[in-house]
């Protein structure tokens, strides 16, 4: 008996199927979503057992036509073997949601869930699973089967979590550094639900680290470090005067892993600890929020703010102490000045009303009182002036953006001048002005004869000066 054969006498000869010859049928966009791929050709003997979906649909999308690619994405949306684990592919079941969620933050519930198989148990638990963990849930995964128990179900999980989770570990604990988990403060013996309950209330997560460490290698190496610790959620604070463009990469690469790092430009000195510190801070919202009661407590009011995104905050602490720069050279200048007139003057005097009404009042003035009123000559004090780098960056910066910047230029040179005992430069100078004109030069003298000399002229000018 042929195909055609059995077919009929399937159908009990009330439906007859013409196949011996092709039939032309007007085929809608619906039906040719639903199109299989071309039968083989069959000679004899029944229709072969066929793959429903072409292996390209998995293994090379890029070869899909447009209606295979449609297609695979509705089978992958409505299948059940494949559970959903894009939010943008999660349709309905909101109120399931939203129950679960609740029943787990507000009322700090066990949650169970149950159900056939293939009605989307999976796909919840993924759209769980990720709500959890912007919320900073710590999610676990355990397959339990019949001769599973208690004890090792929960110490796989415990063996999960870090021990640096745990609010009684700092960064710099030994166990913390050895990589120890949450499983190795359990008892080895078995534990109960009570004593599980008791160190999971201890777990302090999301980890906040602030970080106050000079700007280079030591806070490279420190960042790396922290970053192998930390989990995600977590956040990083540099503290430190570290440049801008290191604090967009670190934060760049430690987002990847999940960790937020949050740029920190302080301000305040010594005295920050009395007076509070000026905080500029870059980052991302979230996370800067995580850490901004602790902003708050550090700053006096009005002296915190979030100034923008990743490098922001040091950014703008690096053209604050470039502003600095040239506020210390003016005073310096100007002081000098006085110091060097033919009138007697008090400078700490000076310093001390200009506190009061002066249009150039700043808290550096009440600094520099401070300091006349301890060493009036500043005699005990060397004329020399590092720059820890945020001088030349913000020029790097002026240079960049096309800024005229030549008073932060002048007060960085002024300081690598004071950092020199003889300038070449000047002995340059002075060795072409006596080439082209015969201009007097003065020979290199010991330092200890150039001391007594500077001594001698020092005596001679105050004693003409003052009688």
């Amino acid at each position: 008996m042929g195909f055609a054969d059995q077919m009929r006498s399937m159908f009990g000869g009330k439906r007859r199927l013409k196949v011996d010859a092709p039939v032309s049928v007007p085929v809608s966009r619906s039906e040719l979503l639903r199109a299989e791929p071309p039968k083989p050709e069959v000679r004899n003997g029944p229709q072969f057992p066929r793959f429903h979906a072409m292996a390209t649909d998995q293994l090379d999308r890029k070869r899909l036509d447009r209606f295979g690619a449609v297609r695979m994405k509705l089978r992958n949306a409505f299948t059940p073997s494949q559970p959903v684990a894009d939010r943008q592919m999660f349709a309905g079941r909101s109120e399931v949601l939203t129950s679960m969620i609740r029943s787990i933050e507000d009322q700090r519930l066990h949650l169970v869930l149950y159900g056939e198989r293939g009605i989307g148990k999976t796909s919840l638990l993924h759209m769980l699973s990720e709500a959890a963990r912007e919320a900073r849930y710590i999610v676990f995964y355990s397959s339990c089967g019949a001769a599973s128990n208690y004890e090792e179900t929960f110490r796989a999980a415990a063996e999960e979590i870090p021990v640096l989770f745990h609010s009684g570990f700092s960064p710099t604990n030994t166990n913390a550094e050895r990589g120890s988990s949450l499983s190795d403060l359990l008892p080895e013996k078995g534990f109960s639900p009570r004593q599980l309950a008791d160190m999971c209330a201890k777990l302090a997560s999301p980890k906040v680290v602030w970080l106050m460490v000079p700007a280079g290698d030591i806070t490279e190496s420190t960042v790396r470090e922290l970053g192998g610790i930390l989990g995600h959620g977590d956040v990083i604070v540099d503290g430190g005067n570290s440049n801008w463009h290191d604090s967009q990469r670190r934060a760049e690469q430690l987002g990847a892993g999940g960790i937020n790092f949050l740029d920190c430009g302080t301000s305040g000195g010594v005295w920050g600890l009395a007076n509070g510190y000026c905080l500029m801070v870059g980052g991302e919202p979230d996370a800067v929020a995580l850490a901004e009661p602790a902003f708050r407590a550090l700053a006096p009011d009005d002296g915190y703010a979030h100034v923008g995104p990743s490098g922001a905050g040091h950014f703008v602490k690096m053209v604050h102490n470039g502003i600095e720069y040239g506020l210390l050279a003016a005073y310096g200048e100007g002081f000098e000045i006085m110091e060097r007139s033919p009138f007697d003057l008090d400078l700490q005097e000076i310093a001390g009303i200009w506190r009061y009404g002066s249009v150039v009042r700043s808290w550096l003035l009440e600094l520099l009182h401070d300091a006349f009123a301890n060493d009036p000559g500043l005699a005990d004090i060397r004329g020399y002036v590092d720059d820890s780098g945020e001088g030349r960056w913000t020029l790097e910066a002026a240079i960049s953006e096309n800024v005229p910047a030549p008073i932060t230029a002048l007060a960085l040179f002024s300081r690598f001048a004071s950092r020199q005992d003889e300038s070449f430069s000047a002995k340059v100078i002075a060795a072409l002005r006596n080439e082209f004109g015969g201009h007097a030069v003065k020979a290199e003298e010991s330092a200890e004869e150039s001391g007594k000399e500077h001594a001698e002229e020092h005596a001679e000018e105050h004693a003409e000066e003052h009688g």
